[in-house]
């Protein structure tokens, strides 16, 4: 399964549900079964409590509104989803029709206003007025298909899972973000896959209504969202340990963007491994540059960096063992980031350090990450697994003295889960996730954008993730 980040540091036997439109598995329309005969349909319940606790000073404030004393502390979120995910078969013929759908439905336990985070911060999003939380979420996420030979094609409202445009999946709330627009993805060529794809609005995890990632977002001070997204990509497989990617993307007025990826294993013996995987992106302003600096003399500052990383996971048996670097130079864009990714859907970030809490893409900033992940099935618990990374950053461009590069942050989380393998209750998965992040950074301008965080002053941050989580196919 596709992760964004890069990083070894996986639920492994959590569904993570980044994509259902965008089919690694494209056949050829010759073997089209038929559209009722190779539907499939299948439902993910998910039960969730999250709680994020500011240390040191820092607040939420509730539903938007100005701090208040009773706007410190903790802040909490729980509450249940169904997710149905329907994906017809094709009609046969030279050219083959189908439909997919998403229905997703998602019910808060607790909307009272006293634990209500900000809506980057909740599972829910707030009335903006008295800081409570909505009661539920009702959306549904129709495309039409169409299939010639072993090219697909898309359009309407779905997933997407790409390196410069990539919706956020369930890994973090209750419901998926969701794409309007169009997706292409061809296999013709051996080993080659070729994606590309044309995107219009944005739906974010905690609403209903289309373009809503504005009030999710860096850009919103700005007043500006996505208006129209282009990308093409290439992925090719050289060997069966060795594969490469290259993608290219322009966001309207906000910027352009390079992707390269190079993934390669090599096998030592049956138990030992060692895989290498390298990102870079290179990302410059077009247009208005809605993301870029804003100064009073009207010259903005205009986004013209790169951020790369490189990771090497060591395996033995059960164990691996992870050391990565990332680093940021050039010229960041809002909030202090190198990398900003919001209107390119929450998933668009593909590097070692993006983990659970930040991304460790500041200006200018570097980052180490050293994690370990344990299988159990070795030890006669199939199922069970655990993981810990510890990741530093230093020398970030420092709002707080002067743009000093001295900007320091840490992150160490903790993950536990537990996949039944067998029985009535086979795939029933309970995680646990904690994550702990300090930094001597202005909290507007160290938080990650993704769909997760926004807060006033919340740069030591204490965060725990508990998902229960059950799919059953029905067809």
């Amino acid at each position: 399964m596709k992760l964004r980040s890069s990083s070894i540091f996986l639920t492994v036997g959590m569904m993570s549900l980044t994509n259902l439109a965008i089919a690694d598995t494209v056949e050829s329309q010759k073997d089209a079964k038929g559209f009722i005969e190779d539907s499939h349909l299948e439902v993910i319940s998910r039960t969730m409590y999250m709680s994020s606790n500011p240390r040191h000073g820092g607040y939420y404030s509730l539903g938007g509104t100005a701090k208040r004393e009773k706007d410190t502390g903790q802040a909490e979120n729980s509450g249940t989803s169904l997710i149905g995910l329907y994906s017809s078969g094709y009609t046969q013929g030279t050219v083959g029709f189908g439909v997919d759908a998403i229905a997703m439905q998602a019910l808060s336990f607790d909307n009272g206003r006293g634990h209500s985070g900000d809506d980057n911060n909740n599972m829910f999003s707030s009335d903006g007025r008295s800081g409570r939380s909505q009661n539920y979420i009702s959306k549904l996420a129709p495309s039409l298909k169409l299939r010639v030979s072993k090219t697909e094609l898309k359009y309407g409202q779905m997933m997407v899972d790409t390196p410069v445009f990539a919706t956020q999946g369930i890994d973090d709330k209750l419901l998926p973000q969701d794409a309007t627009g169009f997706f292409l993805s061809s296999k013709e060529v051996d080993k080659l896959t070729v994606n590309a794809g044309y995107f219009t609005a944005l739906r974010e995890q905690e609403f209903s209504h289309n373009d809503s990632v504005t009030q999710d977002s860096d850009f919103s001070p700005n007043g500006e969202t996505l208006r129209r997204a282009i990308f093409a990509g290439l992925e090719y497989q050289f060997t069966d340990n060795l594969s490469g990617q290259v993608y290219a993307s322009r966001n309207k007025d906000f910027w352009r963007k390079y992707y390269t990826n190079l993934n390669y294993t090599y096998n030592i013996n049956t138990d030992n491994s060692v895989n290498f995987d390298f990102n870079w992106y290179n990302t410059k302003s077009i247009g208005k540059g809605y993301a870029d600096v804003i100064r009073s003399n009207g010259d903005n500052r205009r986004i013209n960096s790169n951020l790369w990383s490189l990771a090497a996971a060591y395996t033995y048996k059960v164990h691996t063992f992870t050391l990565a670097y990332q680093r940021n130079s050039g010229r960041g864009g809002l909030g202090g980031y190198s990398y900003l990714y919001d209107v390119d859907g929450g998933g668009a970030i593909a590097v070692a350090n993006s983990v659970q809490y930040s991304d460790f893409k500041s200006e200018n900033q570097r980052s180490w990450q050293l994690g370990y992940n344990l299988d159990f099935s070795d030890y006669g618990v199939p199922g069970l697994n655990f993981g810990i990374l510890y990741v530093k950053g230093t020398d970030a461009v420092n709002a707080n003295q002067n743009n000093r590069h001295n900007g320091k942050a840490w992150e160490r989380d903790i993950d536990i889960s537990y996949t039944i393998q067998e029985g009535k209750a086979k795939d029933l998965s309970l995680a646990l996730k904690y994550a702990t992040y300090r930094s001597n950074f202005d909290g507007s301008n160290d938080y990650s954008v993704n769909g997760r965080h926004n807060a006033h002053g919340r740069n030591n941050v204490d965060e725990v993730r508990v998902i229960l989580q059950y799919p059953w196919s029905i067809l």
